[in-house]
């Protein structure tokens, strides 16, 4: 809340696509209900970008293999022990760029899939930067105005 008000009104706030619980902190009903209503940009990566991204800002769980393998191991029930095993085979080989490209090929793109076309519905834009560096990305993204 103490971050919302300094932004300044007549601009536009972008936000993140989130569901209204964040692990366990749920958002307001008013801004969640706004979310929902707003304008919808999506911005779509090339799956390596989006693979190289995750390696960078995860790299706590890569770091502490223990750990992921607990996250990884409450998805049991949705993909079985089997899909469960591959997972904890890569991590073990430390082969990441196979366990993240399944991990968002079978948990988190169909999951993001379905919040999107029962949450936002409005998406107005879709910008393709899968051709772009990552700086060059979040520059652009600043420079937006809808």
């Amino acid at each position: 809340l103490q971050e919302f008000q300094k932004f300044d009104r007549h601009q536009p706030i972008w936000i993140e696509s989130e569901s209204y619980k964040i692990g366990e902190v749920y958002l307001p009903s008013s801004l969640w209900q706004k979310m929902k209503q707003s304008p919808c940009l999506e911005i779509q990566l090339s799956l390596t970008q989006r693979v190289e991204y995750l390696l960078e800002e995860y790299s706590h769980l890569i770091e502490n293999s223990d750990l992921l393998k607990e996250k990884i191991q409450y998805l049991r029930s949705r993909y079985g022990w089997e899909k469960i095993r591959q997972w904890f085979n890569w991590i073990d080989k430390k082969q990441w760029q196979e366990f993240i490209e399944d991990l968002l090929r079978t948990h988190y793109d169909p999951a993001y899939q379905r919040s999107l076309n029962k949450t936002y519905s409005n998406i107005t834009q879709r910008i393709d930067c899968s051709y772009q560096k990552h700086d060059d990305i979040c520059n652009a993204l600043t420079q937006l105005r809808y």
